[in-house]
This record gives structure tokens, C-alpha cells and sequence, in this order.
């Protein structure tokens, strides 16, 4: 992963002018050791698209977005107040859910139950809740 003031920088060298841009993914922000609101600041205007997953650092591995070390509610409030246009990718390798979270059990396997159970959080985080 390329952190993202160096990205902003080979960005700039090759001159992006709108042509060129950065997919922020604050879950690997966070996996890397950085800190999601300090690296928004530094590449906002340069964001082309979104990663959305979380990271649980004591498990060591991908979570739902409303369990992590990613402050989804203030990501998505950054973005807002930046009249982010761009895409938002839910990512669907995410390896933990919530055991009480078990839509239609039997039909869904556990990552599709966690991307589902994403797809809900993220739907009440863009309509203010």
C-alpha cells in the first residue's frame, strides 16, 4: 500500500490534472498504523473512489464496518463535508461479523451475511443515522 501523502505526491509527478486520482481505503489506513481523519486531510481533493471495510487489530483481521478501528460515522461526515462525488466500494472479504447479526441463516454464508449487514450500516450512515 502506498500511504497517502506519497500517493498524492506520484499523483502530482505525473501530473493529474483530474486524470489521475486514489482509491482511500481508511481500513488499510488503520491496518498500516495511520489514522484515517489526519490522511483524509492531506489527500482530500485527490480521492477518486472509497474502500469500505473496518480492521479489528486484537483479532487481527477484517470486521464490519460499525466494529474497528475505522470511525466509519466520521469518514463518512468528512466526505460529506467535502462534497465527496466519487464511488463508495463495499468491500466483501470482510472475516468478522456480529454473531447476533444471522439475516436469512441458512441463505447467506457468513461473508455475504457481512456484507449485507454493511450495506444496512452504511444505508443508515448516508441518510444521517
Amino acid at each position: 500500500m502506498v500511504p497517502g501523502p506519497e500517493a498524492v505526491e506520484i499523483i502530482r509527478q505525473v501530473g493529474g490534472g483530474g486524470r489521475a486520482g486514489r482509491c482511500w481505503d481508511p481500513g488499510n489506513t488503520v491496518h498500516a498504523g495511520g489514522d484515517p481523519s489526519l490522511e483524509f486531510d492531506q489527500i482530500r481533493t485527490f480521492i477518486g473512489h472509497v474502500h469500505l471495510k473496518n480492521y479489528d487489530a486484537g483479532a487481527g483481521r477484517w470486521s464490519v464496518l460499525d466494529h474497528g478501528l475505522v470511525d466509519w460515522p466520521d469518514v463518512m461526515a468528512r466526505l460529506g463535508g467535502s462534497d465527496y462525488q466519487g464511488y463508495l466500494i463495499l468491500e466483501a472479504h470482510t472475516d468478522i461479523g456480529l454473531e447476533e447479526f444471522k439475516p436469512l441463516e441458512g441463505q447467506l454464508d457468513g461473508k455475504e451475511a457481512n456484507t449485507l449487514h454493511n450495506l444496512q450500516y452504511l444505508r443508515r450512515l448516508l441518510d444521517g443515522g
